[in-house]
């Protein structure tokens, strides 16, 4: 998202505070904690207006503040309700963590393989994907068995796919559109024993 967004609005507002106050990694936690917890559910009946504003604060200030959510973003939160734009928390927080990763050069990879892969083969992958990307890579490794054989790799909008899932695809693809002859199966086959 664009920093003239209004989620990159409120996220840079939110990283500015949070480095004013020196708590931007606390904040971050935070951010990454409420992403998850934050259900369109959860959203939904506390942006209920029978629910009243009042009371849609307090609920969320004491379900987070017992998960320590940072003060900063509980009261962005707080602001939300006031603001009528509780159902842009998640594009938000999620904006937030894409700003601090983006000054800090990280680049969060998401690599699937098909079958568990070794800490050295991994710290190969992680090299030549630092020399090739520009920032520091943070691998994100799932396993996916119905690849097949081999892995994906996505970062950002970039995408690889050398599984073995995807060549068999293509060649699947191929042998069927492949021209086949009228006269193929006319006549006496050639070439065959009798």
């Amino acid at each position: 998202m664009a920093r003239g967004t209004v989620a990159g609005v409120y996220a840079e507002a939110l990283l500015a505070l949070a480095d004013e106050k020196n708590c931007r990694e606390t904040v971050l936690a935070s951010c990454r904690l409420l992403v998850e917890s934050l259900t369109p559910e959860l959203v939904a009946a506390l942006d209920d207006p029978r629910l009243g504003r009042h009371k849609a604060k307090a609920a969320l200030k004491g379900a987070f503040a017992a998960r320590q959510a940072d003060p900063l973003v509980l009261d962005l939160l707080q602001l939300l309700i006031d603001r009528n734009r509780l159902p842009d928390a998640q594009a938000i927080l999620n904006e937030a963590l894409r700003q601090a990763d983006d000054a800090a050069h990280l680049v969060h990879v998401k690599v699937t393989t098909a079958a568990q892969v070794s800490p050295q083969a991994l710290e190969r992958l992680r090299a030549a994907l630092d020399r090739d990307i520009d920032g520091r890579v943070e691998l994100d490794v799932r396993l996916d068995p119905e690849l097949l054989g081999g892995l994906t790799i996505r970062a950002g909008d970039r995408f690889l796919d050398g599984s073995a899932r995807r060549r068999l695809r293509d060649m699947k693809s191929i042998i069927l559109s492949a021209p086949v002859a009228d006269t193929l199966w006319d006549g006496e086959p050639t070439g065959v024993p009798a």
